[in-house]
């Protein structure tokens, strides 16, 4: 009940929440994508066969004044045909130099980004 809250709170469509951790000076929340056949980007086969696992950290907006961590477990997969390894592809994050942020209903009206680069 509660990582569905979290999920639309934080707008993470397609998004498993698998753990919520709440400490004095932030907040992390334990996310990942379900698995799904993906295309290798080299040769254009289909493949499940996944490699490995990779953490990655995303700050998103602050809850309750609390700075909020994303841990995202990122998959890797194999293809089977060319061998060559490649990332799954997210719908919530382009790379990883970029925040997260949520659209006003105006802003999705006029087609702003929901992205902003930070340096």
């Amino acid at each position: 009940m509660q990582h569905n809250f979290i999920r639309n709170l934080l707008d993470l469509k397609g998004v498993i929440v698998k753990k919520v951790r709440y400490k004095k000076n932030f907040v992390k929340i334990h996310i990942e994508l379900p698995v799904r056949e993906q295309t290798c980007p080299h040769c254009k086969a289909k493949t499940t066969k996944i490699k490995d696992y990779r953490t990655q950290i995303i700050k998103d907006i602050p809850i309750r004044f609390k700075t909020t961590l994303l841990s995202y477990r990122k998959r890797r997969y194999q293809c089977k045909e060319c061998g060559k390894t490649f990332y799954m592809k997210n719908v919530f994050l382009l790379t990883k130099h970029y925040f997260r942020l949520f659209l006003t209903k105006e802003s999705k009206k006029n087609n702003k980004s929901n992205r902003i680069h930070c340096r």
